[in-house]
């Protein structure tokens, strides 16, 4: 029985990308990936080179049944021909509209240099034989030597039926010889059929412009025509533009975008190609900061602009087509940029003069303003860009980065338009609007709400009322209208609007603004609304609250008594529109609930005044009679006082309602406070059947004290439990704070008893204001900077990004009732600005994981689900975070592909990720990194919130090291005697960076969870690795190459032995006990070998005998990552009654940072003495595309299918180890 290691999943980081109509094609290392981008789905992979990555893709043909490419890395070029075909109608798994994908592929071409780019010729020769075609491909490489690719195919129109080994080849011709000089970027671009202009970076900051041309009597020639200097790093990016227009079209350009490792983007003016005459040919100069310079001068005369944003190294800088940005004159010029800040910025090149001052740059003819950036990645390094471009010439970009994510989104600067004129917007993604100004600085916007979909409530300082429609014809609605003194509508020019006593502005039909005149709002509103009764309220310092719907005009509907702090309205049960309003005054020691239920009324709008206090009446501008209509108002059936807990901060911020069954109490409301806590409320049964205007109390039950810390609870979600498991009575509540965090309690309402079970910080704030749900996914939308921000939190997708200047101003927010994104209306230079966007700012295509190098995998045993139970994988990394995912497999041979998902980020440490353990149940996931961090995270499965988890413990530092890290620990679960401190109790030993060992019992059931045992010192070496052999025996390794047996039931605690088997660091370590007294010990080192020891007798400290088989050169580079797969019961081999006399076989997985993945097998003879009875024998090795492997796990298997093996390091790849005959 021989195995195999078969590929089954990968996300390891985007090299690169290219469109091609509705498909969009993505490297992740020598994978080419085909993804579907409308749909988002992945339809086919293919692995295109053994070992090497992919770094270009480029286009050759297509047609409706197959598509050609080039595709490269490193030295490496592969044509790869990809044919569709119809799946038979019996055939199951079909993919997108009934076609399936065949590759076919060239052999791969080694060529003389590392290609850098390259590029198709112009036009194609055709061959003598109709059914092959050529096309011509010049290619760059790192030594500046320029290459030409003929390369050969079967004609498209060819059956595709027949196409089963259509015939690739390449053709290689070396047009100009390298140079000493050493290139980290290139560009190539065909000026004409036999003219190809060369952009060239070099590793000293240097840019050379050269060209080739071959005249019809085949002879050729090469020119250096410009030697670019400024940039003080590498370059990394060049790109040389078409023909563009730059101000009137008497100015015809040809530019090139430069970046570096100075962070900086530059333009250069490449127009005109002068011939250098000190050097014959650009291949005979060498490169070097100052070396070799031919002309002084000539850069700062041709560089026409500088740009910075980035805050590191710029990897990429590229033209846009003319036009191409949504919104912008169609002869502006744009480029695109990428770098290792993860971000993607979109820049105009502008003349200088628009601006007053530009520093640096301010002698510079141009000024490249940046327009967006993009963050939709995470970690490091956006390292692929491709744009595609509609029937209407609008673009669209796709990313890929080092966190494997592919994501889509059009460059259209997010930037609300200020002006006063109406701007039209094609594009579907995203939606922008104007802004409306106040008039006179007297008379300021003093707070916004939603009656509706698109229809906005807003107050002014003077006690206006009015309300706007905003149009939902188009997708783009943009006006701006001024109040003038006396509160008419102005337009532009100043001129009155036609009908300003009745009606504000009436705009073609689509924006109508009202407005009432409420002197009870002087100086004082706030607002509120509840979108599912299509109503607001509002009200003012004299405690009168006022409703408004969309068929209504403002009408009182209670009276507080003094200054109105808040208003929180809810639905109430049932379907007679009732509903809850919680009115909270300034100073008073309590609140009040009112029940509101309709009332009908025939004529709504027939009456003109608003009742006030003292009897007066305040005019009102009503909609013309044409416009009124019948509906119903609300009423208060029933008061409901409710005594404020007796803290000084406690001011309500939020409220929600619970409901319960089986209980003597049907509804509790909850509600948020300014400090952080939440004071929950029983609500007596019956109410709803009482009489009109009834004061009944709703007592206090308890106060969740610190929800938020002391940060503000801005809104809270009751969530009712579906598990049968649970009492009736349960349920969640998922508020969010302005502390950034998200956080779930499960609540017992009848015995009046909270638990947290999740609390997370989110990737934005710290200024979280408001959750909602939609479709089964929590929506959370806050403030990150001068940014406000929509997330998916079960996604952990940014949906809405909008520049409005942060927290601090009047703003409101509406969920958009089709698409995920929603409105959002604030205030900014004292004008009201209104934004709506529909759908997702971007698409994503496939979903990431880490930006950064992975250092620890955990996989959890099976956690309960609702509906199945999940196996959870635990990743850290280098970037602080770990993330938790959830493995997909559909098998080898299915045609749906298997998938990592991503379901929960815990962000809380400090420092890089060193060691992940999960405890024997699943229920606690603990995590180690550097400053001594160690942290206990108990999780479980929630409805909505998915994962959750808490932090439950902090073991504190005990040392005064800034920098000491804990490489590595082991947890051992036992049962608790002791009577005081009943439950589960752990023992971790945890291995730090300076030698030290120290060993810890937690017990989460007691106040005083953390107890050192053991304190002790190795050497001077760095302890790597720490395992418990036995309750009484502690292993651990370090970068000495010894393994050190310690004596747990010494005081102090001492090394008993130590054993050498490595000649530098101990990497990583696995083992299995054999039997009773006899464990296998497998190691891997930074030499490469592997270190197979039987211990006997391991439950003592010192063992009676260790006995080592060394494998060298099991790696040809350090072994990082080794796991022993799970025990096959039929591979035991009983020969006596004696445990001695067992034989057994074992598997064992490795795999390093020559990135080679290796399958052994362990046979262990137990009657044999010291290793005579240890066979070791290698029997399967692939690659993996995963760079710097840092640990690997090993998956469950499932169906029968074989074993899964997990390889993480920068990024991650699954392989399936499956039995096959042989």
């Amino acid at each position: 029985m021989s195995q195999s290691i078969d590929y089954e999943c990968i996300r390891v980081p985007v090299t690169a990308l290219a469109f091609c109509d509705q498909y969009l094609f993505a490297a992740e290392g020598p994978f080419l990936q085909l993804f579907h981008h409308s749909s988002t789905r992945l339809i086919a992979s293919q692995k295109v080179f053994s070992k090497q990555a992919i770094h270009g893709i480029l286009v050759c043909s297509q047609s409706a049944s197959s598509i050609v490419l080039l595709v490269h890395g490193g030295c490496y070029v592969r044509l790869v021909r990809l044919c569709f075909l119809l799946l038979d109608n019996s055939r199951e798994g079909s993919i997108s509209q009934g076609q399936y994908a065949v590759f076919h592929l060239s052999p791969a071409l080694r060529c003389p240099d590392w290609i850098l780019d390259i590029c198709l010729a112009p036009s194609s020769v055709s061959a003598s034989s109709t059914l092959v075609e050529q096309r011509i491909v010049a290619a760059i490489t790192a030594h500046n030597a320029l290459l030409r690719l003929k390369l050969e195919y079967e004609a498209s129109s060819k059956s595709t039926a027949l196409i089963t080994s259509s015939a690739l080849e390449i053709h290689l011709d070396e047009l100009t010889a390298s140079s000493r000089c050493i290139l980290y970027a290139a560009h190539l671009l065909w000026a004409s059929a036999n003219h190809i202009l060369i952009a060239a970076g070099t590793a000293f900051g240097e840019i050379l412009v050269w060209s080739w041309s071959e005249s019809h009597e085949s002879s050729s020639s090469a020119q250096l025509h410009h030697v670019f200097t400024g940039h003080e790093g590498s370059v990394f990016g060049v790109q040389i533009s078409e023909n563009l227009v730059l101000g009137d079209a008497t100015k015809v350009k040809r530019l090139l975008a430069s970046c570096s490792d100075d962070r900086s983007i530059r333009i250069w003016d490449v127009s005109e190609l002068p011939t250098i005459n000190i050097l014959d040919s650009p291949y005979e100069r060498e490169t070097g900061f100052g070396a070799n310079l031919p002309i002084t001068g000539e850069s700062d005369r041709l560089c026409l602009a500088i740009g910075w944003a980035h805050s590191s190294r710029v990897w990429t800088a590229q033209f846009l087509k003319p036009g191409s940005i949504d919104g912008h004159n169609t002869g502006a010029v744009q480029l695109m940029s990428t770098g290792e800040d993860a971000t993607s910025r979109t820049w105009d090149l502008v003349p200088s003069e628009s601006f007053d001052s530009v520093a640096d740059t301010s002698t510079l003819p141009f000024f490249l303003k940046e327009l967006r950036s993009a963050a939709f990645h995470t970690g490091k390094n956006v390292w692929s860009l491709a744009p595609e471009y509609s029937k209407e010439n609008l673009c669209q970009i796709a990313t890929g980065a080092a966190d494997s994510k592919i994501v889509m989104y059009f460059p259209s600067t997010t930037k609300v338009y200020t002006s006063n004129e109406s701007f039209d917007d094609t594009q579907a993604m995203e939606d922008i609007v104007g802004s409306i100004q106040s008039s006179q600085k007297t008379d300021i916007f003093r707070s916004y709400s939603f009656i509706a979909p698109g229809l906005v409530l807003l107050t002014t300082n003077e006690g206006r009322v009015i309300t706007r429609q905003l149009a939902h014809s188009s997708p783009v609605d943009c006006t701006s209208v001024i109040q003038d003194r006396r509160g008419r509508g102005v337009e532009a020019n100043g001129s009155s609007t036609v009908g300003a006593p009745e009606l504000l502005v009436r705009e073609q039909n689509t924006t109508v603004l009202s407005s009432h005149q409420i002197p009870a709002l002087k100086g004082y509103s706030i607002t509120a609304n509840l979108s599912s009764h299509r109503i607001s309220f509002f009200a003012g310092t004299t405690g009168d609250v006022y409703a408004i719907s969309e068929s209504s005009s403002p009408y009182h509907i209670y009276s507080a008594g003094g200054k109105v702090g808040g208003l929180f309205p809810y639905n109430a049960r049932g379907d007679d529109g009732s509903l809850y309003l919680l009115v909270t005054s300034i100073g008073a020691p309590t609140a009040n609930l009112l029940l509101l239920s309709p009332s009908k009324s025939h004529d709504i709008n027939a009456e003109s005044t608003i009742p006030g206090p003292k009897g007066k009446g305040y005019f009102s501008n009503q909609l013309p009679a044409a416009e009124r209509s019948s509906g119903s108002i609300l009423s208060v059936v029933y008061r409901s006082p409710l005594s404020i807990p007796e803290h000084p901060s406690f001011v309500a911020t939020s409220m929600t309602l619970a409901q319960a069954q089986g209980t003597g109490t049907e509804e509790y409301m909850f509600v948020g406070s300014r400090s952080g806590s939440v004071a929950c409320y029983a609500l007596p049964a019956g109410l709803r059947n009482t009489g009109r205007d009834v004061y009944l109390p709703a007592p206090l039950i308890d106060v969740l004290p610190n929800v938020h810390g002391k940060d503000t609870v801005t809104s809270m979600i009751w969530y009712t439990s579906t598990n049968s498991e649970e009492p009736t009575s349960s349920g969640y509540l998922i508020s969010v704070g302005r502390d950034g965090s998200c956080a779930a309690h499960q609540v017992d309402l009848q015995s009046a008893k909270a638990k947290l079970v999740h609390k997370a910080h989110l990737p934005f704030g710290p200024n979280i204001e408001g959750a909602y749900i939609r479709d089964k996914n929590l929506m959370v939308y806050g403030f990150r900077g001068t940014q406000f921000v929509l997330l998916d939190e079960s996604n952990e997708e940014e949906v809405m990004t909008v520049e409005c200047g942060g927290a601090h101003r009047n703003w409101a927010f509406d969920p958009s009732p089709s698409g995920p994104g929603g409105t959002l209306v604030w205030t900014q230079a004292a004008k009201m600005r209104v934004c709506r966007r529909v759908e997702a700012s971007h698409k994503v295509l496939r979903s990431g994981g880490h930006g950064r190098e992975i250092k620890a995998v955990a996989v959890s045993p099976l956690v309960p689900n609702n509906d199945r139970p999940l196996q959870l994988i635990a990743t850290g990394a280098e970037d602080t975070d770990i993330k938790i995912f959830e493995y997909t497999s559909h098998g080898l041979t299915s045609t749906a592909p298997s998938s990592l998902r991503c379901l929960r980020t815990l962000r809380k440490h400090m420092t890089g990720i060193q060691h992940l353990m999960w405890s024997e149940d699943g229920k606690y996931l603990f995590s180690s990194g550097g400053r001594e961090e160690f942290f206990v995270w108990r999780i479980r499965m929630l409805p909505i919130i998915g994962v959750g988890a808490v932090c439950e413990a902090t073991c504190e530092s005990e040392s005064d090291v800034p920098d000491l890290r804990i490489m590595s620990f082991s947890v051992h679960k036992q049962s608790v005697e002791n009577i005081q401190k009943q439950g589960e109790q752990y023992v971790i030993s945890m291995a730090y960076s300076d030698s030290t060992i120290r060993i810890y019992s937690y017990t989460p059931s007691s106040a005083s969870p953390w107890s050192l045992l053991h304190t002790g010192v190795y050497l001077a070496s760095c302890l790597t690795q720490s395992i418990f052999l036995s309750p009484q025996v502690l292993l651990t390794s370090g970068t000495d190459g010894h393994v050190v047996f310690w004596d747990l039931t010494a005081d102090p605690l001492i090394h008993a032995a130590r054993t050498k088997i490595h000649q530098n660091t101990t990497k990583t370590l696995a083992y299995q006990h054999i039997s009773l007294d006899i464990t296998l010990l497998v190691t891997g080192g930074d030499d490469g070998a592997l270190g197979f020891t039987l211990i006997h007798s391991p439950a003592k400290p010192s063992p009676r005998s260790v006995a080592t088989l060394i494998v060298p050169r099991a790696h040809a580079a350090a072994v990082t990552a080794c796991a022993l797969l799970p025990t096959d019961p039929t591979k035991f081999r009983v020969t006596a009654d004696s445990d001695q006399a067992l034989a057994r076989e074992l598997q064992l997985i490795t795999s390093g940072t020559d990135q080679r993945v290796i399958l052994w097998t362990i046979c262990i003879d137990c009657t044999q003495p010291g290793v005579e009875g240890l066979q070791v024998k290698k029997v399967g090795k692939t690659d993996t595309a995963v760079a710097d492997v840092g640990d690997l796990a090993i998956l469950d298997a499932e169906g029968g299918r074989g074993v899964g093996v997990l390889v993480c390091g920068v990024g991650m790849q699954v392989f399936r180890i499956s039995a096959l005959d042989g």
